[in-house]
């Protein structure tokens, strides 16, 4: 199965999951599960945050000039690494929790949550060493084929046999997480051969601890501009507020489906071609695939705009009617998304990722103040307007930046 197919096949599952979970919790309870997972996201920043794309770049590179002993040295140090601030996250949520910060959130629910921290940085990690030894269609599978599935699968039987309520979710997506890190470790061993060899490790931890800061610093600040949006409506709006805001974001995920899928296929490439200073091929690479991501993009915006009512009425029920206009904004959210290209995507793969944080930093400051003004006033959708102000500004300021550090356009052209 192609890499397109992969990712068409995942968001799918992703969004009849979103469905699914969205009829039987209703919009209230819908919105506590987001609310929470959220939370759960933010925590498991400091585990996954920048570790993808370091392992993409290194092992990449590494492969190419065929040091194995890296390779090898880089895998065990990020399992390590892992399991270290696993620990820390999970301790800090609890902290949090217990001195008042976090509100409205059942403790029992909350520690069934906690679980996912580890195992979902393991399949994180299990996915991109697939990824950077371009296997980039096989490294969607645990996490976006299995995992939704194995998900719903769970949720289905305890509809059946018990009942569906926060808890039950929870356990159902911890252990649909656990067994996708299984099958992702079973997939690495029988695709990577360098793995089973009797290597010896090299470490440059140094040089890795290093380059994951800005990384991991781009990745969170990436990941808070989208889930403090959660995080402001759960704590300054309604419960329901975040359910509406939610199930749109689920939708429009769907249109970046092009720009993700062809993201996966040329980050390796972009890093080798970069690697050996060959800039009309990585120029190529970026052109041809955004102008694909476009194509695929743009047939699901023109349902989107003239159909959404009626499939947020059809597939989520009449009380979810409030989610169309969040819809249309975020619509044109990724809209540009798709149409500028994957600006941070060619910086960290071109070394150039600490260019980027400044600039993350920025838009963060702007997301946060203007979520401050608007969620009081708008609920789900001042949020909504926010993340596309914020988006807007972050493209183009990045573009701007893809050019000035190594003459690659990354829009649409």
């Amino acid at each position: 199965m192609s890499t397109v197919g992969v990712q068409l096949l995942g968001k799918l599952l992703i969004a009849g999951g979103g469905v699914l979970l969205a009829r039987l919790l209703g919009p209230e309870d819908y919105g506590s599960y987001s609310y929470i997972l959220s939370i759960i996201t933010i925590a498991t920043l400091p585990v996954v945050a920048g570790m993808p794309n370091l392992i993409i770049r290194e092992l990449s590179i590494y492969q190419q000039n065929k040091m194995w002993g890296l390779v090898v040295g880089l895998i065990s140090w990020c399992r390590c690494y892992a399991m270290l601030m696993s620990a820390f996250a999970a301790l800090f949520v609890f902290f949090a929790y217990v001195l008042g910060f976090i509100v409205d959130v059942n403790l029992n629910v909350l520690l069934i949550a906690l679980v996912l921290v580890p195992f979902r940085a393991f399949l994180s990690q299990q996915c991109a060493f697939l990824n950077a030894f371009q296997r980039p269609a096989l490294a969607k599978v645990p996490e976006q084929i299995i995992n939704p599935t194995l998900s719903m699968i769970f949720i289905l039987l305890f509809a059946y046999y018990s009942s569906v309520t926060l808890e039950t979710v929870f356990i159902s997506v911890v252990l649909s997480t656990i067994l996708s890190q299984v099958i992702g470790v079973i997939l690495s061993r029988n695709n990577l051969e360098v793995v089973r060899g009797n290597l010896n490790p090299e470490w440059k931890m140094r040089i890795w601890v290093k380059s994951l800061v800005p990384f991991a610093l781009i990745a969170f600040v990436y990941t808070l501009n989208s889930e403090v949006a959660t995080v402001f409506l759960g704590s300054f709006s309604s419960h329901q507020e975040v359910g509406y805001f939610k199930v749109a974001i689920q939708a429009v995920a769907i249109i970046s489906i092009g720009l993700s899928s062809v993201n996966s296929v040329i980050m390796p490439k972009i890093a080798r071609s970069y690697n050996i200073r060959d800039i009309s091929q990585a120029q190529a690479t970026i052109r041809s695939g955004v102008r694909y991501s476009v194509l695929l993009s743009m047939f699901i915006v023109f349902a989107y705009v003239f159909y959404g009512r009626h499939l947020i009425d059809f597939l989520f029920g009449v009380e979810y009617s409030g989610v169309y206009e969040i819809l249309i904004i975020l619509t044109f959210y990724q809209v540009i998304d798709v149409l500028l290209g994957p600006v941070g995507l060619v910086l960290n793969m071109t070394g150039n990722e600490g260019k980027a944080l400044s600039r993350l930093l920025v838009v963060f400051a702007v997301n946060v103040a203007l979520l401050f003004l608007l969620v009081p006033l708008y609920g789900a959708a001042g949020a909504a307007y926010a993340m596309l102000f914020s988006l807007v500004l972050l493209k183009v300021l990045m573009c701007f930046a893809v050019y000035q550090s190594t003459g690659l356009k990354t829009y649409i052209h």
